[in-house]
């Protein structure tokens, strides 16, 4: 609020009014030139504070990335190894005489999340940012969405394929293995099947997060172009575990 006080003394003549009627216009105009400087730093301040908090936060994401994408490497070279021993099986009429072994378990990574940007945008500072800022961040959220979604396909698809373990499980004396001797060819390819989808349900998790990666770390390298960010992508992409 901005006081605007009567003069003090009567005002007799017409340069007397020019002159009060100055004095109170330039005082506003001071009054509001300093709000609006303060409120300018205000914002610029949020800007730092924001931009600052996203790039630790991209920095973060990469290092989540390249955590899942190692954890998961393994887990995908078992179910395709074991897919391939049964299909061999089947396409030689051979029987799994050997106890197997089921699949080990694997400590949860940490998949990468965006919470800063969430926050943000659900605040309404995300105007603070350029339009350039706002697109090639709005890329990564894509990611960071899809590779939430893709958590739960995962992990149907290993509940299933366990649950199929379950049933053919060794004896006590063996905990932990499975038996397949007796399983018929039905049994057997339904085996190869939940293998297969187990398997394209966690590779694709590891895939989203090399694009993910591309994309973050094309960021954190000061880049705004959208066509710039979809290219970089692709850096990291391997078809195969490594």
């Amino acid at each position: 609020m901005i006081d605007v006080h009567p003069p003090h003394q009567a005002i007799h003549t017409w340069k007397e009014y020019l002159l009060h009627m100055s004095t109170i216009v330039l005082g506003l105009l001071i009054a509001i030139g300093l709000e609006q400087s303060v409120e300018a730093m205000h914002r610029a301040n949020e800007r730092n504070e924001l931009r600052e908090s996203l790039k630790h936060e991209t920095e973060k994401a990469i290092a989540d990335a390249r955590q899942t994408e190692q954890t998961e490497n393994d887990p995908l070279r078992w179910l395709s190894a074991r897919s391939e021993l049964v299909e061999t099986a089947l396409a030689t009429h051979q029987p799994i005489s050997a106890l197997l072994p089921r699949k080990p378990h694997v400590t949860s990574s940490n998949l990468p999340v965006d919470p800063v940007w969430s926050a943000a945008k659900s605040s309404g500072l995300l105007q603070l940012l350029t339009q350039e800022e706002v697109e090639v961040y709005s890329q990564a959220d894509i990611l960071f969405t899809s590779l939430e979604n893709g958590q739960k396909p995962g992990r149907d698809a290993s509940y299933k394929r366990a649950q199929f373990e379950v049933r053919h499980q060794a004896d006590p004396q063996h905990p932990g293995m499975i038996d397949l001797s007796h399983a018929t060819p039905e049994e057997l390819n339904t085996y190869i099947a939940l293998l297969q989808e187990e398997y394209t349900a966690w590779d694709q998790v590891r895939v989203g997060c090399q694009y993910l990666r591309g994309i973050e770390t094309a960021i954190n390298a000061g880049e705004r172009d959208l066509g710039g960010i979809q290219k970089a992508s692709q850096q990291f992409y391997s078809r195969d575990p490594r």
